[in-house]
C-alpha cells in the first residue's frame, strides 16, 4: 500500500516535492499549457508525477522559505496570496479581481477583453455559507466540499479553447478538533505556481476560521482552529525552461 509522505512545513515540503519529482517523474510534452498551443515548443517539455500526494502538518510554517527556495521573490508571492485570498473570501464574485497585477508577468497574457475565462473568486463565493451552515449543523460531515471545477463549463473548454482550473475541490474536515483541508489539483506547475496554490489554500483556510469565529454572525457555535493541509495532485510537474535555470533538466 502507498504511504502518504508526511512533512512538518511547507519549506521541507517543496525540496522533498521537488526532489521526487526529478528522481521518478517521466517526461512528456502535452500539447497545450492553459490556452496556449505548446506542442512544438520545447521550453514545455515536461517533467510529470502522476497521483501524487502529501500532507504538511504545520502549514503556518515555511511558506516564505519555499517561495525563496524555488526562486521566486516572497515579497511579490506573498501580497499575491494575501490579495487573492481576500478575493475569494471577503469580496462577491469578482473577475478579473486585484492580485493579478501583483504578477503581471504572469496573468496578464491570459486577459481576454479585460477577464478572465474564470476566476476562484466567481466559482467559491456562493460555496461558503452552505459549508458554514454544514459545518454547525453537523461537525464531524464528509460532505464539506467547495468545488472550482464547473462541470456544465469546463469539460467543454478543455484542449486550448480557454483556461479552465488547475484546482478541483477543497474538502474541509474537522478532526481532533481541527478544521484540515483536503486539497484536490488535476494539474501543478510546482515551480511556478506551487507554492502560490499552496499558500492560497491554506490562506483560505486561516480566513474561514477567522470569519466563521466571529462572535457577531449567525450561527456561530463554534470556535474552528486551522490544521493540516492534505494535497492531491493528478499531475504535478515542472517545464523544461523553468528546470534549465536550475540546472535540472
Amino acid at each position: 500500500m502507498k504511504m502518504t509522505r508526511i512533512y512538518n512545513n511547507w519549506h521541507e515540503a517543496i525540496r522533498e516535492v521537488e526532489r521526487d519529482l526529478y528522481e521518478m517523474g517521466t517526461k512528456v510534452h502535452p500539447p497545450t499549457m492553459q490556452d496556449k498551443d505548446v506542442k512544438d515548443d520545447e521550453d514545455y517539455s515536461t517533467m510529470e508525477l502522476v497521483g501524487y500526494d502529501f500532507r504538511v502538518t504545520d502549514p503556518s510554517r515555511g511558506l516564505r522559505e519555499a517561495i525563496e527556495y524555488v526562486g521566486l521573490n516572497p515579497d511579490q508571492i506573498l501580497k499575491y496570496i494575501e490579495l487573492e485570498v481576500q478575493d475569494r473570501i471577503y469580496e462577491p464574485a469578482v473577475n478579473p479581481g486585484s492580485s493579478y497585477k501583483v504578477r503581471p508577468e504572469i496573468w496578464e497574457e491570459f486577459l481576454h477583453g479585460g477577464q478572465f475565462s474564470y476566476t476562484y473568486s466567481e466559482r467559491l463565493w456562493d460555496q461558503r455559507e452552505a459549508v458554514k451552515r454544514e459545518l454547525n449543523r453537523r461537525l464531524d460531515s464528509r460532505q464539506l466540499i467547495m468545488s472550482m471545477w464547473n462541470p456544465s463549463v469546463d469539460p467543454y473548454r478543455v484542449g486550448g479553447v480557454a483556461r479552465i482550473p488547475c484546482s478541483m475541490y477543497y474538502q474541509l474536515i474537522h478532526r481532533e478538533g481541527k478544521l484540515n483541508m483536503i486539497y484536490t489539483m488535476r494539474s501543478s506547475d510546482v515551480l511556478t505556481h506551487w507554492i502560490v496554490d499552496m499558500g492560497c489554500a491554506y490562506g483560505m483556510l486561516v480566513e474561514m476560521c477567522k470569519a466563521w469565529n466571529d462572535p457577531t454572525q449567525p450561527e456561530c457555535n463554534t470556535t474552528f482552529e486551522p490544521g493540516y493541509v492534505h494535497v492531491f495532485h493528478g499531475s504535478l510537474h515542472a517545464y523544461k525552461k523553468d528546470m534549465d535555470k536550475r540546472g535540472i533538466f
